[in-house]
Formats: C-alpha cells, sequence, structure tokens
C-alpha cells in the first residue's frame, strides 16, 4: 500500500476522461440510459487516448474535443470540477468556452469555501502556501486566482499536471515531458 495511505484497486479505478455514470436504480429505462451513457463514454475516453487530449492540448482543441462526442459536453457540464481536473488549461480565465461560467461559479464557491475553512482552521493547508497561510482557493481552481491561489508554485504545477491525489489520472505523460514542453515553443499559448 502506498505510504499515503490511498490503494484503489486498478479495475475500479476511473480512466482519464471518465465521468460518474447514471444512478443503477430505476427501471429498465434507468438502465438503458446508463448503458447509453457508458456506450457514449467508452467512446470518448477511446478517443481521449488516441488524440491524447491532456493538460498540454490547447484549449481551442479540448473544446473541440468535449463538442465532437455525444454526450461529452452535456457531462462535463455537470462536473465541472472533474472537466477542471481533466483540463485544467480550460479554467485559465478566458479559455473555458462555454464552460467559462461554470468555472467562474466552481472558483467563487471554492474561495468561500476555503474562507470558511480558515476562519475555523487558520492553519488549514498552510504548508502548502507562500505565506504560511491557508489557500485561498481548491488546487483546481488556482488558474482562475490572480494569486493561483497562494500555493507554492510547485504545487500549482503538480496540481496541473497530476491533479487530486486520489482523483483520476489526468495526463498520459510524465513529468519530464511535461517540463520539456514548458520549455518548447510548444506551450507559447499559456499566458
Amino acid at each position: 500500500m502506498p505510504a499515503y495511505g490511498g490503494d484503489v484497486p486498478e479495475e475500479s479505478a476511473w480512466g482519464r476522461w471518465s465521468f460518474p455514470l447514471p444512478a443503477k436504480e430505476g427501471g429498465p429505462e434507468a438502465w438503458g440510459d446508463r448503458l447509453a451513457c457508458t456506450a457514449m463514454q467508452l467512446r470518448w475516453t477511446s478517443a481521449a487516448e488516441e488524440q491524447v487530449i491532456s493538460p498540454i492540448t490547447r484549449p481551442e482543441n479540448v473544446l473541440s474535443f468535449i463538442n465532437e462526442h455525444p454526450g461529452l459536453n452535456e457531462t462535463c457540464s455537470m462536473y465541472p470540477a472533474l472537466l477542471a481536473e481533466y483540463a485544467p488549461q480550460l479554467t485559465i480565465p478566458g479559455f473555458g468556452g462555454e464552460f467559462e461560467e461554470a468555472f467562474r461559479a466552481g472558483y467563487r464557491k471554492s474561495c468561500e469555501k476555503c474562507k470558511r475553512i480558515a476562519k475555523n482552521n487558520p492553519k488549514f493547508g498552510s504548508a502548502l502556501t507562500l505565506d504560511g497561510n491557508p489557500p485561498l482557493c481548491d488546487e483546481e481552481w488556482a488558474l482562475r486566482s490572480p494569486t493561483f491561489g497562494n500555493y507554492e508554485p510547485a504545487y500549482v504545477a503538480d496540481a496541473y499536471f497530476s491533479g487530486e491525489m486520489f482523483g483520476p489520472p489526468v495526463s498520459p505523460h510524465e513529468h519530464s515531458e511535461h517540463l520539456f514542453w514548458l520549455l518548447s515553443t510548444a506551450s507559447n499559448w499559456l499566458p
């Protein structure tokens, strides 16, 4: 078991671009919806692997990918925080396309939550920040913050390329590849 305590069996882990499926409860119609969602998701997860849709993909290409696959746009709209994990580049203000308002709302909600937590626990998350104070937002929204949520730069970079500790994998690339990408002209679209 990993030292950090989380051990998710491989067969129950989500793959990249996987989202929760509709509930199993219900009659034949609910089962049909679940089956249809499963089939659509299998197609777009396979396409995401083939096309290598990842945090280094240009935002306009990610948005095109989302709109090309039946059901994916609607699913992303239902789970904007998961979309922020898979495509953190879309959370950069102005890059979110039709998800911009959902990202704005997610960021605001996260800031409010972090304020409440900081009020009750002034040391919560302080080891991750530049000044030893609690972060201003959750890590998936750091790119929306003018101060990157007050997180240390290395933490912002790790969250961008790796997502949450127990979340789904977000990039098929190694960190060395991410570094070379950042140093190349291919990353020039980043602000």
